[in-house]
């Protein structure tokens, strides 16, 4: 959506803005979240990581940032785009009541270069709120709740069984 498109939106609608504010109030927080993961990252001079092999980061750092926003009651899932132009994964900000999604993202040519499922730490990343971004996603076009429902399990429930394992 286009900035002043957005501020229009902001200003008319009580309930998106309030769920935007929201959202995009968590961005140091999420930041924070996100530069952990990439602090985290240890690959050798070839490029291999003993836990993410040849590959990157992106997975890691949506489950952060769905964390953040799951901390802070505000439901969270991540979309993987099934190799649609590159393989990536974001988070996804809803509000099943309103019906209002957000797109919660940090574009991987910030952290990692390469493509498909190859990629390479960039030296020396330092992640911050400006690399945080927050796009609109029509709800229903997007199939949000399909996407709960069927596709991918929400954040919460994720962690939940994680916690539940690990009390075992």
């Amino acid at each position: 959506m286009l900035p002043f498109m957005r501020k229009m939106l902001i200003e008319s609608d009580d309930t998106y803005g309030d769920f935007f504010s929201k959202v995009t109030s968590l961005k140091h927080e999420m930041a924070k979240a996100a530069q952990k993961v990439y602090d985290e990252w240890d690959q050798d001079e070839e490029g291999i990581d003993p836990e993410y092999g040849a590959g990157g980061i992106c997975q890691d750092i949506a489950d952060a940032i769905a964390g953040v926003l799951i901390d802070h009651d505000i439901n969270a899932i991540t979309v993987d785009s099934e190799g649609m132009v590159d393989q990536h994964v974001w988070a996804v900000a809803y509000d099943p009541e309103s019906r209002l999604a957000f797109n919660v993202d940090i574009p991987p040519s910030v952290y990692e270069i390469g493509s498909g499922y190859v990629w390479k730490k960039r030296p020396n990343v330092s992640i911050d709120e400006g690399n945080i971004l927050i796009d609109d996603v029509d709800y229903d076009l997007a199939g949000i709740d399909d996407l709960i429902e069927a596709r991918v399990r929400p954040q919460s429930y994720s962690r939940a069984m994680s916690q539940f394992r690990g009390s075992l």
